[in-house]
């Protein structure tokens, strides 16, 4: 039975949907604080082997692209990774180990090998249409703290479900969505892609890893997503204390975390249609320009004690941050062709690993200080850096 491309990009989207609760670790550490009394920088910690082992699982994934079909990677990912949530359901609190392994190291590298599999197979059924469909993907992976952190906050409420229930139930959950949507996701055989959209793939130089590396182009774009990530996670790991601090009401402050999660969805998904209506380059300029003007915002908001300049830092911070993982696939892609595009991508989002590191290094500069100006200043002048790399960067 011949299947639509649709229906593939669909089962893409819907896996990476229920793996990218694996940011949601905002929500899903509260509980294990109240239970077992670890402290937030115990906590923290957590996440940020979470980001590394994510990044790791998907240079793992490029790595045998060529020899582990993507069904393979989607089902053995999406089980372990599962397994790694569901098995957190029952420590003890005794020690904070078994949380950094389960967590942090299976079931982040695990989700990092679903993630790079479901965000590069996409593009071989849509060359016509490249970066919208990993823009599509992209939004569903980052839409799924919204949704699924709200369900899940509320079933560690209900006392029919408690967080160890919620914390199996969801594990679960993504494995069995693993495994039902792992046969659908692969990249196509000759002749399956309509001839129509065959015939809008942009011919060009492949390179492979090795070849990449030795490209001026692919040390500006690592630190392009590098310095631009860095200002968006920053932004999100304090946006309802920094809304909190200009004046928003506690109801206030969490709508505004909510805003900010739905426009970094919908920047995956707008960064993609520009991508492929606009090009390349014309989306490098709109890309710089919402990131100084995120930045700024959030400076002038603080400067001037404004609440409204402050919604605005974080609309556009959500965007920003949103631009940036469709625009590094985009690309690497159109750099380095799409030959070793799956394992030439996981390298590139090795930035993760830098850039889990900044809203830790801004959280103790707010500690230090009191307040938010020296952080906005390191993140404007983040944000100008990435936007003058970014604005020089060629396919070179």
């Amino acid at each position: 039975m011949k299947i639509n491309r649709y229906l593939r990009l669909f089962a893409a989207a819907l896996v990476l949907f229920f793996a990218g609760v694996v940011y949601a670790w905002s929500i899903l550490k509260a509980p294990l604080g109240e239970e077992f009394g670890w402290t937030p920088a115990v906590l923290a910690l957590n996440f940020t082997i979470t980001m590394c082992a994510f990044a790791t699982g998907g240079l793992v994934s490029g790595l045998l692209a060529k020899k582990v079909p993507a069904q393979l990677r989607v089902a053995v990912g999406g089980l372990l990774g599962g397994g790694g949530i569901a098995a957190v359901s029952f420590l003890s609190g005794e020690a904070i180990l078994p949380l950094y392994l389960l967590y942090g190291i299976l079931a982040g590298f695990s989700i990092g090998m679903v993630y790079n599999t479901g965000i590069t197979t996409p593009a071989g059924w849509f060359p016509d249409k490249t970066s919208l469909s990993s823009g599509v993907v992209i939004m569903a992976f980052g839409f799924s703290t919204l949704v699924l952190g709200k369900v899940l906050q509320a079933m560690f409420d209900s006392p029919a479900f408690g967080w160890r229930k919620s914390y199996l139930l969801l594990g679960i959950g993504v494995a069995v969505v693993s495994l039902l949507t792992a046969p659908l996701i692969r990249t196509p055989k000759p002749g399956e892609v309509p001839p129509a959209a065959a015939k809008k793939a942009t011919p060009g130089e492949n390179f492979p890893p090795l070849g990449m590396m030795k490209r001026i182009s692919f040390y500006g774009l690592f630190f392009v997503c590098t310095f631009q990530a860095a200002v968006g996670n920053t932004m999100i790991s304090f946006a309802k204390d920094f809304s909190l601090s200009l004046g928003a009401s506690a109801s206030l402050a969490v709508t505004l975390v909510g805003i900010l999660s739905v426009c970094n969805g919908l920047g995956r998904l707008i960064s993609g249609a520009l991508l492929d209506k606009l090009g390349l380059r014309k989306t490098q300029y709109i890309m710089a320009l919402v990131l100084m003007t995120a930045a700024l915002s959030g400076l002038a908001g603080v400067l001037a004690e404004s609440l409204v300049l402050g919604v605005c830092a974080l609309v556009l911070c959500g965007f920003s941050y949103g631009f940036c993982p469709t625009f590094s696939a985009a690309a690497t892609l159109h750099f380095y062709g799409g030959t070793h595009y799956p394992l030439n991508l996981s390298i590139i989002n090795m930035t993760l690993i830098p850039t889990s590191f900044m809203a830790t290094l801004a959280g103790g500069l707010v500690e230090s200080s009191g307040g938010y100006l020296g952080v906005f200043l390191v993140l404007t002048l983040a944000a100008l850096l990435a936007s003058v790399v970014n604005l020089c960067l060629k396919k070179a």
